[in-house]
């Protein structure tokens, strides 16, 4: 996770976003549950930060993204879904 938050400072946020969220699919726990926690730590910092680091298309992908999930049987896939759902929604209605 400290690479991970060293590249959100460097500005790519964007791009490392992108790339995760094609391992939503996976049919591991392991890597979904890093992939949704990555997506979590990008929008907290994006929320932090008050500016917009993703653009609406991510953001919107992003959303189906975590709604698919809600099916998911693994409970901490889940919750971080929640999690990722309110932050996309808080930061949409600003």
């Amino acid at each position: 996770m400290n690479i991970i938050n060293s590249s959100l400072l460097k500005g790519d946020a964007p791009f490392l976003t992108c790339e995760v969220a094609k391992k939503l699919d996976s049919t591991h726990p392991r890597i979904v549950q890093f992939g949704l926690q990555v997506i979590k730590n990008v929008l907290e910092y994006q929320l932090q930060l008050e500016q917009g680091i993703l653009n609406e298309d991510t953001m919107r992908t992003l959303f189906r993204d975590n709604l698919s999930l809600l099916k998911n049987t693994n409970k901490d896939i889940r919750t971080t879904a929640i999690d990722n759902l309110r932050l996309i929604y808080i930061q949409s209605v600003e």
